[in-house]
């Protein structure tokens, strides 16, 4: 977490697999809400352009569909969070975290303040980050 952004830190091999050269960037001010959910790999749907998709084990790198963008690092059976972004080049941000719960705490403190950022929380779940190693 910085000051200004949020800042999703990968991988050689993910970043390998996502066809980026480097870490996602997201302004505080494009997260809409965020919330811990039981299996982010579930949620990843649409044509994978570009990205490494392994059969019922991992999805790493961008979904399209209906003229949405989704970018993701997920594991099957691994919980994690779900970003919903405003403004940004991707609609939605999709992670497995091993444990999303404790880092969605530290990222509601982290976009509630200071006062220039809005406040970041979902009604229907827990913000959180994603860090490399992780």
């Amino acid at each position: 977490m910085e000051t200004s952004d949020l800042r999703v830190v990968l991988t050689r091999g993910e970043k390998w697999a996502a066809l980026r050269r480097s870490d996602l960037t997201i302004p505080w001010s494009q997260i809409q809400t965020v919330e811990v959910v039981a299996e982010p790999y579930r949620l990843v749907h649409g044509l994978r352009a570009p990205g490494l998709a392994v059969p019922w084990r991992t999805r790493i790198g961008t979904w399209r569909t209906n003229g949405r963008k989704v970018f993701a690092v997920t594991t099957r059976r691994r919980p994690g969070i779900r970003l919903e972004l405003q403004g940004h080049d991707f609609s939605q941000v999709l992670l497995s975290l091993p444990a999303p719960d404790g880092l969605a705490e530290r990222l509601r403190a982290a976009g509630s303040t200071p006062a220039d950022r809005r406040p970041i929380g979902s009604p229907r779940g827990n913000p959180d980050q994603r860090t490399a190693g992780e």
